[in-house]
C-alpha cells in the first residue's frame, strides 16, 4: 500500500535525501565544533527534516483517520486540508543545546511513522527490522475460565466462548467490568454497577447497585453498594444471609464466606457434616471456599483453615507469610511473601507438587494442577498432566485463569491463550467464526461471533437474504428464517405467503422458525406464534415458559417447571408428550425429542427410538436426530440416505440436523457439514466445510 497524493511522494523523497544529509552533517559538525555554537545551516537542515517528517505524519493521520485532532486545519477529502508544513525561520545563536532538541524530536517523529507503518501496512519496507505481528485492535484486559471462558476487551464489552448448552456463552451487548462464567451461566457487572446474568440456570439477579460478584454452580453472591449481601439461585438454607457489611465474599459449592467491614469472617449455608464449621476468630484480608472446607490469609498473612477435611491434609495449612490463596478441586497452593509457592492437600498423586523454582506474583489451580505467573511475566505449570493442562505457552502473561483441567492466559498483548482440555472449550479464542448454527430441507445459516448471519444452499425459497446487523440467536424454516436483535426484537426475512415472516414487535427472549410458521417467547414467559394455522401451530398455550421449539407442523414449549406442552398437528402423537421434566426440546416432522433432566433423550410421534447414555444438545430435521453428548462428539440416528447420520470424529459445541444434511460447530468455531451436498450446499461461505469421509 502506499499514497498517492503527489506532494506526498514528493515528501517521502525529501524525507530520505534529508535524512541522509541530516546524519552525514551531523557527524561532520561533531567533529568540528570545538565550542557550544553550530553552523545555523545544521538548524536549518533539522527544520525541514521536520516539517517533512510531520507533514508525512498529517498525511498517514488524514489517509488512515487516525489521530486527526492534531493535524493543524483538519483533513479534507483524505489528506491535511493545509497542505504540507514549511518550516518556521529560525531566530537567535544556533546553539549544540538547540540541535540535540531537534535530533530528539526527530528521533521520536520517525518512532511514530513506524508505528503508523506497521499499523496500516504503509511503506513498511524502510522500518528498521521491519514489522511484527499487529497488536489486537480490541484486546482483553481480563479473562476467566469454567466450562465455558469469559474475557473483558479494552473497551468493556464481553466475549465468551465454550460450551453453550444454555446459552452461557451469549456475550450479552453492553459495557461491564468484571464477569464470573460458572458452568450454565454467566453473570457479570455492568459499568454502571448494575448485575446481568444469562445462560439456562441461573439468571434471576437482583436489581440494585453492586460492587463485586461471586459465583459457583448453584448459588451466585454480590455485594451491594451499601455493603449488604444479595444472593440468588438454589439458595442457603440451613443459615440465612447475615445482616452485616461486607468488603469481600467466596462462594462455595453450599455455602458463602464474607469478609465483613471490621476485616472479621461469617460464614452461611449448608452446614452438613460440619461443612461450613466455624470461622476463627480474628482479622483477614482474603477468604477463599471450596466444596467443604475455606481458607483466609490473616492480616498478618498468616494462613487459617476450617470445615471438613474431605482431603488428606487440605486443612493442615503450612505456616509462614502468604499473600494469595489458589484453589483446586482437592488442593490448594499459596503464594508466599517471598515469592515461593507451597501447596497442601491431595492431587491424583496424593501429593500436591510445588514448583521446584522460581519465584511467583499470582496463581490459579484445577483439579490436580496449578499454573502461575513468574516475576519475569512467564508462565509454569505443574501437577497433572494428562490432558496437557501444565504445558504452558510461551510468551509472557499478565493474569491467569484456571479450571478443571484446562487454563486461560491474558498475554501482556492483550490476546487470551488457553491450552489443556475441555470438551466445550476450545483452546482458540475467537476470531470472526460462529457461535451458533441451524439448517432446513437445502439451507443453512450460521450466527457469526461478531453477530452477522452468514447462509449457503438453496436459497429458492428465500426471496430474501438474511438481514444484516447484529444478532443472538437464529432460527430457520423452510423458506424463512428468524432471528433475535441485540435489541431483543424479532426479525424474520424469506417467505411471507401465511405471514410467518412478518413477526410481532416487542421484545423476545427466544424465537423459532417452522415449517410456514414461528414461535416467539416473550420476556414474561408468554408464547405468541404467527403465520401458517392449518394445524392449530399457531394457537399456542397460555402460561409461562422457558424454551419453544417449532416444528413442520406443531410446536412443543417446555414450561416452567421443566414439563412439557404441545399443539398443533397430532396425527401421529407428536403433540402429545411424555411426563416427566426436560431440560430442551426439538421439534421434527410428525415427532418430538426432549433432553430430560438426567440428560437421556425422549421421543414421541413417528420416531420413538434415541440411542443410550447422556447428551447436552439435540435437534430434530425432516426425518433424522443429531445429538452432542458430553464430551463434545456428535450421534445422529434416523434416516441416513445421504449419511447425514455419519459425523466426523471430533467435538463439537453446536450442531443442527436440516433436510438430507448436518451441521455442527468444532472447537476452533469452524462449521462442519455432512450428508447431501447438492442444491448449492458444497458452495460454503468462509470457515464453512464439508466433510467426505
Amino acid at each position: 500500500m502506499s499514497l498517492m497524493r503527489p506532494w506526498c511522494l514528493l515528501t517521502s523523497a525529501l524525507l530520505a535525501c534529508l535524512l541522509v544529509l541530516s546524519f552525514g552533517s551531523a557527524v561532520a559538525n561533531a567533529q568540528e565544533a570545538a565550542s557550544d555554537e553550530v553552523p545555523l545551516e545544521h538548524i536549518e537542515l533539522r527544520d525541514q527534516l521536520i516539517a517533512a517528517q510531520e507533514s508525512l505524519l498529517n498525511a498517514y493521520r488524514c489517509r488512515f483517520d487516525i489521530d486527526t485532532h492534531v493535524v493543524q486545519g483538519g483533513c479534507a477529502g483524505g489528506a491535511p486540508a493545509a497542505g504540507p508544513i514549511q518550516p518556521t525561520p529560525f531566530e537567535g545563536t544556533p546553539t549544540q543545546h538547540a540541535l540535540n532538541v531537534r535530533d530528539r524530536l526527530i528521533d521520536n517523529q520517525e518512532a511514530l511513522l513506524n508505528v503508523y507503518r506497521c499499523l496500516f501496512n504503509v511503506d513498511t519496507h524502510i522500518v528498521p527490522g521491519g514489522c511484527g505481528e499487529p497488536p489486537p485492535e480490541n484486546p482483553f484486559t481480563s479473562v476467566a475460565i469454567a466450562e465455558q471462558a469469559c474475557g473483558i476487551r479494552a473497551d468493556q464489552t464481553i466475549d465468551c466462548w465454550g460450551t453453550n448448552s444454555f446459552g452461557e456463552s451469549n456475550s450479552p451487548p453492553g459495557r461491564y467490568s468484571a464477569v464470573s462464567p460458572d458452568g450454565l451461566y454467566s453473570c457479570a457487572l455492568t459499568v454502571d454497577q448494575r448485575i446481568e446474568c444469562w445462560g439456562g440456570k441461573i439468571t434471576n439477579a437482583p436489581s440494585g447497585t453492586f460492587t463485586a460478584i461471586s459465583t459457583n454452580s448453584n448459588d451466585a453472591c454480590a455485594i451491594r453498594t451499601d455493603q449488604t449481601i444479595a444472593c440468588w439461585g438454589r439458595g442457603f438454607p440451613d443459615t440465612p444471609i447475615p445482616s452485616d457489611s461486607f468488603i469481600s465474599i467466596s462462594v462455595g459449592n453450599s455455602h458463602v464466606c464474607g469478609i465483613k467491614t471490621d476485616q472479621t469472617i461469617a460464614c452461611w449455608g449448608r452446614d452438613w457434616d460440619g461443612r461450613l464449621g466455624e470461622p476463627p476468630a480474628g482479622t483477614f484480608t482474603s477468604v477463599s471456599v471450596g466444596y467443604f472446607n475455606a481458607c483466609g490469609i490473616r492480616t498478618d498473612q498468616t494462613i487459617a483453615c476450617w470445615g471438613r477435611s474431605h482431603d488428606p491434609g487440605i486443612l493442615n495449612a503450612p505456616s509462614g507469610a502468604f499473600s494469595a490463596l489458589a484453589r483446586g478441586t482437592h488442593h490448594i497452593c499459596g503464594l508466599r511473601t517471598n515469592g515461593f509457592v507451597t501447596c497442601w492437600g491431595s492431587s491424583f498423586a496424593n501429593s500436591p507438587s510445588s514448583p521446584r523454582v522460581g519465584t511467583f506474583t499470582a496463581l490459579s489451580a484445577g483439579r490436580g494442577f496449578t499454573c502461575g505467573i513468574k516475576t519475569d511475566n512467564t508462565i509454569s505449570c505443574w501437577g497433572d498432566n494428562q490432558y496437557g493442562q501444565t504445558n504452558a505457552p510461551d510468551g509472557t502473561f499478565t493474569q491467569i485463569s484456571s479450571d478443571y483441567r484446562s487454563s486461560c492466559g491474558l498475554s501482556t498483548e492483550g490476546i487470551v491463550v488457553c491450552w489443556g482440555s475441555n470438551p466445550f472449550l476450545h483452546t482458540t479464542v475467537p476470531d470472526g467464526f460462529y457461535t451458533s448454527v441451524d439448517s432446513t430441507r437445502k439451507y443453512g445459516c450460521g450466527l457469526r461471533t461478531d453477530g452477522s448471519i452468514s447462509c449457503w444452499g438453496d436459497s429458492s425459497f428465500f426471496s430474501q437474504e438474511p438481514p444484516h446487523g447484529e444478532f443472538t440467536s437464529v432460527s430457520i424454516g423452510l423458506g424463512h428464517g428468524c432471528a433475535l436483535s441485540t435489541d431483543q426484537a424479532a426479525v424474520c426475512w424469506g417467505d411471507n405467503w401465511a405471514r410467518q415472516a412478518t413477526a410481532p414487535s416487542g421484545a423476545f427472549a427466544a424465537v423459532a422458525a417452522g415449517r410456514d410458521h414461528s414461535c416467539g417467547l416473550r420476556l414474561n414467559g408468554t408464547l405468541v406464534c404467527w403465520g401458517d394455522n392449518s394445524s392449530g401451530q399457531r394457537d399456542a398455550p397460555s402460561g409461562q415458559f422457558d424454551v419453544v421449539a417449532t416444528g413442520y407442523y406443531h410446536n412443543c414449549a417446555l414450561k416452567t417447571d421443566g414439563t412439557v406442552s404441545c399443539w398443533g398437528d397430532n396425527g401421529h402423537n407428536e403433540a402429545s408428550p411424555p411426563s416427566g421434566t426436560f431440560t430442551a426440546l426439538t421439534a421434527g416432522l410428525g415427532y418430538s425429542c426432549g433432553l430430560r433432566t438426567e440428560g437421556t433423550v425422549t421421543c414421541w410421534g413417528t420416531r420413538r427410538t434415541a440411542p443410550f447414555g447422556t447428551f447436552v444438545a439435540i435437534d430434530a430435521a425432516n426425518s433424522h436426530i443429531c445429538g452432542l453428548r458430553p464430551d463434545g462428539s456428535a450421534v445422529c440416528w434416523g434416516s441416513n440416505s445421504f449419511g447425514q447420520t455419519d459425523p466426523p470424529a471430533g467435538t463439537f459445541t453446536a450442531i443442527t440436523a436440516g433436510g438430507n444434511f448436518s451441521c455442527g460447530i468444532d472447537a476452533n468455531q469452524a462449521i462442519t457439514c455432512w450428508g447431501d451436498q447438492s442444491y448449492g450446499l458444497v458452495l460454503m461461505p468462509d470457515a464453512v466445510t464439508w466433510h467426505n469421509p
